[in-house]
């Protein structure tokens, strides 16, 4: 970010890759080798880095605490190609909202009547309200069946000739205990059984999402208070301070050593549109900074990029995946492996050079 001159980056791991190098070489040594790009140091404009090797490293986390569950990527929270493409290759599914789905949700007779009507042969899986009281932004309210309605929309599909393959339910974005994903699961179960009484046979639970696997920190300092006017805010790739009850603290960190006895100030840091209400934090306890220094900002996925805006002519931050070279040639490998489809040129090594 852009202090008055302060600019950042985002990017949970990539410092990793060259440790030997000066902080903001880390960050262009990423950035500038296979990318045509005019981003330099002395760059005022912000700009993002997707850590791709990072969505590998947390996919074969699931499939080893989870691996009866398959996952679901939401393209909504971000639709960067480069993540989509790194998925696909990881033969990860993808959960969009699209025309052409074959596999969708209902909660309701009148989405069963429309759906009759315009596509007949869906695959479809019924929603269940359940309690996301525990949740930091709770969906029941708005989406999903009560138990009692589900023996008679079970019924209406039978009536309607519609296939019912399983059951979903989502406790809420930010659950912040296990015990939600039980008692939902154990409704779940009771909408088995009641198919199963109807001659209903469903084979897959869908159990969403909002699990919460971060933990806060706070830290706090001696120093007095100082004010910073940076080049990204909540309008921008930081809406998630204002969008996202769910997301973690945000957590400005200056991009070099902080020394132990180095006196942090509770700074006030505003984003650079006219808006007052355009404020990235009240309370960050960061160091001095000077005009040109850099501040990163760790774990902005999901929502960063895809409700960023270019209000008041400021243009959406520029988004760089990097990744490790090992891993890079390991799906160059396995994208060319894969067959193509008739017309389908979405696939490839040369286009996996690149990311």
């Amino acid at each position: 970010m852009f202090l008055g001159g302060t600019n950042w980056f985002s990017g949970p791991s990539f410092l990793k890759k060259d440790e030997g190098a000066p902080p903001q070489e880390k960050i262009f040594g990423l950035v500038e080798p296979d990318l045509d790009t005019d981003v330099r140091p002395d760059s005022e404009e912000p700009f993002l880095v997707a850590d791709l090797q990072s969505v590998i490293d947390r996919h074969q986390q699931w499939l080893t605490l989870l691996p009866r569950v398959k996952p679901f990527y939401a393209v909504k929270c971000n639709n960067t190609p480069a993540v989509l493409r790194v998925l696909r290759a990881l033969s990860t599914g993808f959960d969009c909202a699209s025309k052409r789905v074959q596999t969708m949700t209902f909660d309701s007779e009148e989405e069963l009547r429309k759906i009759s009507l315009c596509h007949p042969k869906a695959r479809l899986v019924l929603r269940i309200a359940v309690d996301d009281s525990d949740s930091l932004l709770r969906l029941s309210a708005k989406f999903g069946a009560g138990l009692g309605l589900v023996e008679k929309l079970l019924g209406l599909a039978v009536d309607l000739d519609l296939t019912v393959i399983g059951v979903s339910f989502h406790v809420g974005s930010g659950c912040t205990g296990s015990q939600a994903f039980q008692k939902a699961i154990a409704d779940a179960r009771q909408v088995f059984d009641i198919a199963s009484v109807l001659g209903v046979q469903i084979s897959l639970l869908d159990i969403g999402g909002g699990s919460n696997f971060t933990s806060n920190c706070e830290e706090s300092g001696p120093g007095g208070q100082m004010m910073y006017y940076i080049n990204d805010g909540v309008y921008g790739s930081l809406s998630c301070i204002v969008n996202d009850p769910a997301h973690p603290p945000i957590q400005l960190l200056p991009h070099r050593a902080v020394g132990v006895g180095e006196v942090r100030y509770c700074s006030v840091v505003w984003g650079p549109t006219c808006d007052s209400f355009d404020k990235v934090s009240d309370s960050a306890m960061i160091p001095e900074l000077q005009v040109g220094d850099w501040l990163l900002v760790h774990h902005m996925g999901a929502y960063s990029v895809s409700l960023s805006t270019d209000f008041n002519g400021f243009e959406r931050a520029k988004v760089f995946p990097v990744v490790t070279e090992e891993t890079r040639r390991l799906l160059e490998l396995r994208h060319t492996s894969v067959k193509k489809q008739p017309g389908d040129t979405s696939v490839g090594q040369k286009e996996y050079c690149a990311l």
